[in-house]
């Protein structure tokens, strides 16, 4: 990856609703050659997609780790997590859990509906929630 790919990744983990035009300026290149960059960088799958990053003012955040079940797959949970509202990422993980799952929902109670839906599955032998109370 060249540089000015790296610089411009820097800069959109900043701000990800940072113009090409502030962009280049900020860069001392041409606004031409950071749409050519983030044309590359989304073609090439370094970047995946553009989000919004909401205040915690608004929702209810958790990161929740995951233990399976012995001989269980992890991508069969992954595949089942997808599945539900409310969970913004998932990772895959070693050490004492197997997967990590970042949510997102409008009040406690209904992170609590979301967090049974995940206790009810075979597959899922322990769950620890971790409320987020500030990200930065």
């Amino acid at each position: 990856m060249k540089n000015l790919d790296l610089m411009i990744l820097g800069e959109l983990r900043k701000d990800g609703r940072i113009s090409n035009i502030e962009l280049a300026k900020k860069l001392d290149v041409s606004e031409g050659s950071i749409r050519n960059h983030i044309s590359a960088l989304l073609a090439g799958g370094i970047i995946k997609k553009f989000t919004i990053d909401i205040a915690l003012k608004t929702d209810f955040r958790t990161i929740t780790l995951l233990t399976t079940k012995s001989k269980v797959a992890s991508k069969s949970v992954v595949t089942k997590l997808l599945k539900l509202k409310g969970i913004e990422k998932i990772f895959e993980v070693s050490g004492d859990f197997d997967i990590v799952i970042e949510t997102r929902t409008q009040s406690p109670s209904d992170y609590n509906g979301l967090i049974e839906k995940i206790r009810g599955f075979k597959e899922i032998g322990s769950t620890e929630s971790l409320v987020v109370f500030e990200a930065h």
